[in-house]
């Protein structure tokens, strides 16, 4: 679905709904025919805000008129549109588009073909459009694609001729990349019709970077390039069915074996190849949207009689599916149970957004680790950022609280970014000491922290790396502090691998400038399975920690949700009730507070945090059911017993298995609360992979209201919310780090090349 975000304070936008779909109904064949013409082509539909209706636009060939000559009756017609309000079923036609075109671009008889339609980050709306100067019995004439712009859909304003690879382009496809800019395909008839592309950081500026790799080895037209099921796709009209490649960052592409829509169906109008091709995601599932002439076999050519049949055309559906090897299928003989769910408005909220660094690494999301205390930290006066340049160099950025200018202090430390494991860990502790954990996946402790004072002095410096206890700190992994109310350190991490690790806990004194050893082993995984855990400290000095198991390395044997809570500084702990637990904890310990299986798709590890009054509460994703969408929910405790808040209404699956860095249609989540709200921030990609916040001012209240926001329209790929816990806690104020960024699913060897991106906080008063 060509929806893309747009970002007004106090606005309204559209996004895919969560709401429950109507019944299905099976679509028509053909799903529609035009009523003026019976030539219609080339389909793109996507939603109108405006009519709240669903929008089909499409090129319209001259069939029935007669006494045309060679291939005129392909020329000499506008867009036209086709509107359906009853989730893609059935299809009226609209009219025409309203588009007036300079002389010199589109001559006096202008001719449209093949729209991409699109809606930019502003609301505004275009098209990129094929125009041919006139009416003409060949094909030996120019082309180029015009760039529109419309407020109502209907209504378009000329902006420009894009200056292209040659004279003779058609048939654009638009995407937008995961850093939030545009990326073009088309057709470049001058190169034996190779797909070419081109790259724009607005949709107004557009620089051609020659034929696409993957894609332009081979003739065809009509590209069409859209996300489902965590890849990037693209369709292609090779005059023998479709084409099907397949990316992981739109730049190199893979084709598949077979081709769709290559074997005639049996469907009325239906019986040769499927053409020109256009997709509509849908919740978890993805319509493909096709034209067919029934009365052809081949292309079209100048030498054609003038016969209806010959030259008449239908739009058709279609369900895409996926194969057992990840590729793409359909079956265009089945019934098409068409739900084209309609987008619903969302409150949109503007945080304020400050640069830390133009350039930071962005291959892997090490630089935005998920959770508390990790590489954004505060003070009462100051707030600190730890992130990696791309050549993996450490770099620590300071500002006063209440500015916007950020000052760098390089550090002689450098990671291996490529593993997002080998994130930043910070912590500040009451005299004014910065300490920093980083670079760890199960190899020795990394560890410096600054002088007394040394996180405000003009040039922050630290000595080299050195131990804190000096036993169980040769396999670190998961490294975390946490800022006590009398100034006091917390440090916790991993000791040993996936599947069989513990955590320890040691505390840092700032009087004698030194940690001790809380516990070896808080979390007991018995040589059996590894405890996934997060810390938080609370307005009181209370540390509440929840957590998950894993069995294996694989993240499929995750299970079970458990929290515990200690106030005295993590030597005693008991359950959210006072009971006493016992140590070390481990999967026989009575604090389990959700009951997941394994294989529930629950991610690790969970989110826990505090309200004003100190009573907890954890966040986390998983599948309720078997088989079920994974859904986010929060759990508190009040009163004695522990509650459960849907907080999503997801139809899109995903699994959850393997091992590494996952990549999710869901991120990890910034959890926040104060004395009555409670706000969680995550990426959701069927959202437009923008971040996004849901927030309740009345977490007391039965049921409480939660409203769905956005924090950006910004394509942020694969970031994860790093939060600040002082700034929510003490200040007010969700701040979080916002990078566009990408991570292999499963991979934490190999980074994806991609140029450095900017890194910065936004804050959002809570």
């Amino acid at each position: 679905m060509r929806l893309l975000l747009t970002s007004c304070l106090l606005a309204l936008l559209t996004l895919p709904t969560l709401l429950p779909a109507a019944a299905p109904v099976a679509a028509p064949q053909p799903l529609y025919r035009d009523p003026v013409f019976d030539g219609a082509a080339d389909p793109v539909v996507v939603w109108n805000p405006s009519t709240e209706t669903w929008w089909m636009f499409y090129t319209n060939r001259r069939a029935n008129v007669p006494e045309l000559s060679g291939v005129a009756w392909v020329h000499g017609t506008r867009v036209s549109i086709a509107e359906s309000a009853d989730r893609g079923i059935t299809w009226q036609r609209v009219g025409d588009a309203q588009i007036d075109l300079p002389v010199e671009i589109g001559g006096e008889e202008p001719t449209h073909w093949a729209p991409d339609v699109l809606t930019g980050p502003d609301g505004t709306h275009h098209m990129y459009l094929t125009v041919v100067p006139g009416v003409f019995e060949d094909w030996r004439h120019p082309r180029r694609i015009v760039h529109l712009t419309s407020d109502d859909l209907l209504h378009w304003d000329y902006q420009s001729a894009l200056e292209l690879t040659s004279d003779r382009v058609i048939d654009a496809g638009v995407a937008r990349l995961p850093n939030g800019t545009w990326r073009m395909w088309y057709n470049n008839e001058r190169d034996g019709k190779s797909i070419y592309y081109a790259d724009s950081p607005d949709l107004y500026h557009w620089t051609d970077q020659g034929k696409a790799s993957g894609v332009g080895e081979r003739p065809g037209e009509g590209p069409y390039i859209f996300r489902w099921r965590d890849s990037w796709w693209m369709l292609v009209d090779l005059w023998r069915g479709l084409g099907v490649y397949r990316s992981d960052d739109l730049l190199h592409w893979e084709a598949q074996d077979s081709n769709l829509l290559n074997v005639p169906g049996k469907g009325l109008d239906d019986g040769v190849n499927g053409g020109h091709p256009g997709v509509v995601v849908s919740g978890d599932r993805a319509y493909l949207f096709y034209f067919t002439h029934p009365g052809r076999a081949g292309t079209i050519t100048p030498d054609d009689g003038n016969e209806l049949d010959r030259r008449r055309s239908s739009i058709q559906v279609t369900e895409l599916e996926l194969t057992d090897d990840g590729w793409l299928t359909c079956d265009r003989d089945a019934p098409t149970f068409i739900d084209l769910i309609p987008p619903q408005p969302l409150a949109s909220t503007t945080p304020n957004r400050t640069l830390v660094s133009p350039a930071a690494f962005a291959g892997s999301s090490v630089n935005t680790p998920p959770g508390f205390n990790q590489s954004l930290v505060s003070n009462d006066t100051h707030q600190f950022v730890g992130f990696y340049r791309a050549d993996g160099e450490l770099v620590i950025a300071r500002r006063a609280l209440g500015t916007t200018e950020w000052t760098l202090h390089p550090t002689a430390f450098h990671a291996a970014v490529a593993n997002a494991h080998n994130s930043i860990a910070l912590g500040l502790d009451g005299a004014g000491a910065l300490h920093l954990a980083w670079g760890h996946h199960n190899i020795p402790l990394q560890y410096s922290h600054t002088a007394p004072g040394g996180a405000l002095t003009a040039a922050i410096t630290f000595p080299a790396p050195a131990s804190m206890i000096g036993a169980n700190e040769a396999s670190v992994t998961y490294p975390q502090f946490l800022t006590l109310p009398n100034g006091d350190l917390l440090f916790t991490h991993r000791d040993g691998g996936s599947g069989r690790g513990s955590f320890v806990l040691n505390r840092w004194s700032p009087a004698s400038g030194e940690w001790t050893r809380l516990h070896d082993n808080l979390l007991d995984g018995e040589n059996q399975r590894s405890a996934y855990p997060s810390f938080f400290t609370d307005r009181h000095g209370a540390l509440h920690l929840a957590w998950t198991w894993r069995e294996t390395p694989d993240v499929a044997t995750n299970h079970d949700l458990a929290y515990a809570r200690s106030v005295d500084g993590g030597l005693t702990w008991t359950d959210a009730d006072g009971r006493a637990l016992a140590l070390p904890f481990n999967v026989a310990t009575p604090a389990t507070i959700q009951r997941i299986p394994p294989g529930s798709n629950l991610m690790n590890p969970p989110l826990v945090a505090a309200d004003d009054a100190g009573n907890p509460l954890v966040a986390n994703y998983w599948s309720p059911l078997p088989d079920s969408a994974p859904q986010y929910f929060l759990l508190r405790h009040a009163q004695g017993q522990w509650t459960r808040h849907q907080l999503t209404q997801n139809t899109q699956s995903f699994t959850l298995a393997g091992q590494g860095t996952k990549r999710p249609l869901f991120s990890r989540a910034a959890l926040v609360a104060d004395a009555s709200r409670v706000s969680v921030a995550f990426r959701h990609d069927a959202l437009g992979r923008a971040p996004i916040v849901i927030a309740t001012t009345d977490i007391t209240a039965t049921p409480p209201a939660w409203q769905t926001s956005l924090l950006s329209t910004q394509d942020l790929g694969a970031w994860e919310p790093t939060a600040d816990a002082i700034a929510a806690s003490q200040h007010g104020t969700l701040s979080i780090l916002a990078q566009a960024l990408h991570q292999r699913d499963g991979n934490d060897e190999h980074a994806i090349a991609s140029a450095p991106s900017p890194l910065a906080v936004l804050d959002l008063a809570l």
